[in-house]
């Protein structure tokens, strides 16, 4: 296969499931994880985890070069998106040949909001440093919906229309999609390259549908105290979250004969 040993920085939403597709698929995985962490309990019996500090540069170099890392995949959240360009020295300190960024949401190549432009800041770095990177952009993350919607209060919130097309993609398409290409495409084919993924084109109407009007829904300006999923709806309500215009080809057709989750199937609906 193209690449054999991964590591993954960070054991949470996205970077569990990438984990046990790499796994799944025969890879060496070490799981890189903060020493305070409580994340990474759904990780399969047996799996290789190593807490370092991500500000640790030296004793991430030497774990990267124990293990003969060649591909680091960053899963950092949110508040450790600053990290990454300390995780993607130290990768090429220990001569790791593939850093695939924390990216996993709209396209940043594109969308440039001030909250996000730690994102392209770092593929920048890279570039720099010389450190191929591979960028997954896929939208939101299908299981956020229900979260972004409030539905666990029993009255949906929506903020504007809620008739803007934006993408969404299941955790677990993602994970697999990445752990197919990095074991089956030559490194030609994945340095310096932007794959885009569309689990399903949708609209927020068309998710709340699925409920079948067991939730009331109630139109808000904002949600109260809940700055991150007023943010992510203003987002879609902007057009903001597609990965690919109309008519255009997502990077979807590249896991052979994979059938993703659209959103009712996504959410058990």
């Amino acid at each position: 296969m193209p690449y054999k040993n991964v590591a993954v920085i960070g054991a949470g939403i996205i970077g569990t499931p990438i984990a046990k597709a790499l796994l799944q698929v025969g890879a060496n995985v070490v799981v890189v994880s903060r020493p305070e962490s409580t994340s990474g309990k759904d990780l399969p019996a047996g799996t290789r985890v190593v807490a370092i500090d991500y500000t640790g540069i030296s004793a991430l170099v030497a774990l990267f070069k124990e293990h003969a890392t060649e591909v680091v995949i960053s899963t950092v959240n949110f508040q450790a998106l600053g990290l990454q360009h300390g995780l993607s020295d130290a990768a090429k300190q220990g001569g790791v040949k593939l850093f695939v960024p924390s990216e996993f949401a709209v396209d940043t190549a594109e969308y440039n909001e001030v909250f996000l432009n730690v994102k392209p800041k770092l593929a920048a770095h890279l570039k720099h440093i010389g450190l191929p990177s591979a960028r997954i952009f896929n939208g939101l993350f299908t299981t956020f919906l229900p979260w972004i919607l409030t539905v666990d209060t029993g009255k949906i919130r929506l903020i504007g229309e809620g008739d803007q097309k934006f993408s969404t993609t299941h955790p677990d398409d993602i994970a697999g999609f990445l752990a197919y290409i990095l074991t089956h495409l030559p490194e030609s084919e994945l340095h310096d390259k932007v794959f885009r993924l569309e689990g399903e084109r949708t609209t927020l109407n068309d998710v709340i549908g699925h409920y079948g009007g067991k939730y009331p829904v109630e139109h808000v300006d904002a949600i109260s105290d809940e700055e991150g999923k007023t943010r992510l709806q203003l987002i879609i309500e902007h057009g903001q979250s597609l990965v690919v215009q109309e008519g255009e080809a997502t990077s979807n057709a590249l896991w052979t004969g994979h059938a993703w989750k659209g959103v009712k199937e996504g959410l058990g609906l």
